[in-house]
């Protein structure tokens, strides 16, 4: 019996049985919504709802894609790319039964999650690239939702043999995708022939959202299948994102043989030429913007120096005033009217002391 009918014969999607009594993340608290919204943009009107219901599909999605027969008695399991334990906390009912670790590159979802989420669940940090603090072969099960969609070339390759050395024989992963259904983000038509891989907005930074990478169908069948037994690709898995569910290959591969391209595909070539005009293009929108930048300073920056040359003129008129002043009370002029000014000075303070009735007088006699 081929794998794929193997793995879903007996049961239907959505069929397993829940094992909660109550909701899952009744007893746990949520991270405020700066951490929530982290992981995603959250409905304003009830955004810590909204996190909670997505993590719950996600829970659902995963639970009813397992194998039958499946187990959670003695099994270890790991969220990568847990955020603030969005999908995690919802395992809590079979936390009892099953070992539960998550991780992240997040730093303030990840702090958040281990004092609040821990116990029951394991977390800690991982970084941008492998490899990960954990032994081969620890887990039976791992899941990455919201994580190879942002996973450019030069890293998706490591992380998936990373997550390969992770699972133990026939382990579960089941990682989310971006396909057509998700189109839109892309910003064009969708041709299925010329995407293949399709990373935009390279080298976006995390805090920003990062890079986000699109998949054909066939594309991730012929590289991510070198490593895993392909069981189902959903373009609608995860409502807003496809789930490819995979059963790891007993192989041992490097990360150039996973990124290669595969012989005698021609949709190889048609994606990489279409992805190198779509950097070029963005590359021509990221210069255009650095011009408009750099004119905008520019313009801003003239009311600046207008302002320091005007300035510049005071002060030269001003040492002008001084030096002129200097030049005036050194004269021989100056110090011969001296004892004019002095009386001058007196009569003026004189005035100012006398009584008010002696304007007046003044005023009537004349004086």
């Amino acid at each position: 019996m081929r794998l794929e009918s193997a793995f879903r014969h007996g049961y239907s999607r959505g069929a397993v049985t829940p094992t909660e009594t109550k909701r899952p993340d009744a007893d746990l608290p949520l991270p405020p919504l700066e951490i929530a919204g982290r992981a995603g943009a959250l409905d304003r009107a009830d955004p810590h709802g909204d996190y909670e219901r997505i993590g719950r599909l996600c829970r659902n999605a995963i639970v009813s894609r397992l194998p039958p027969g499946w187990s959670w008695k003695g099994r270890s399991a790991l969220d990568f790319g847990c955020g603030a334990g969005r999908v995690l906390r919802h395992f809590a009912p079979e936390a009892d039964l099953c070992e539960f670790h998550g991780c992240d590159i997040d730093e303030p979802a990840t702090a958040w999650a281990r004092k609040h989420l821990a116990p029951p669940f394991k977390l800690f940090r991982s970084r941008e690239t492998p490899p990960l603090e954990r032994p081969n072969a620890a887990f039976d099960l791992v899941w990455a939702t919201s994580v190879f969609t942002h996973l450019v070339h030069e890293t998706w390759s490591r992380w998936m043999l990373e997550l390969h050395r992770l699972l133990r024989p026939g382990g579960i992963l089941m990682a989310s995708y971006l396909g057509e259904r998700q189109h839109w983000i892309l910003g064009e038509r969708w041709d299925d022939e010329r995407i293949g891989m399709n990373v935009i907005h390279a080298g976006l930074e995390w805090d920003c959202g990062g890079p986000v990478v699109f998949h054909s169908e066939w594309w991730l069948r012929a590289h991510w299948g070198r490593a895993f037994e392909i069981v189902s690709i959903e373009e609608d898995g995860l409502e807003n994102q496809g789930l490819v569910v995979m059963r790891r290959r007993d192989v041992t591969l490097t990360p150039e043989e996973l990124d290669r391209a595969e012989p005698d595909e021609p949709r190889e070539l048609s994606a990489a030429i279409h992805q190198g005009r779509q950097l070029y293009t963005e590359a021509a929108a990221q210069r255009r913007i650095a011009r408009d930048m750099t004119r905008r300073v520019g313009e801003l920056a003239l009311p600046a120096d207008s302002t320091r040359g005007e300035l510049q003129d005071a002060r030269k008129q001003l040492a002008a005033l001084e030096r002129e002043y200097a030049r005036v009370t050194q004269s021989r002029s100056w110090r011969m009217t001296a004892p004019l000014r002095h009386a001058g000075s007196v009569v003026r303070r004189l005035r100012a002391r006398r009584p008010p009735t002696w304007g007046a007088f003044e005023r009537r006699t004349g004086s």
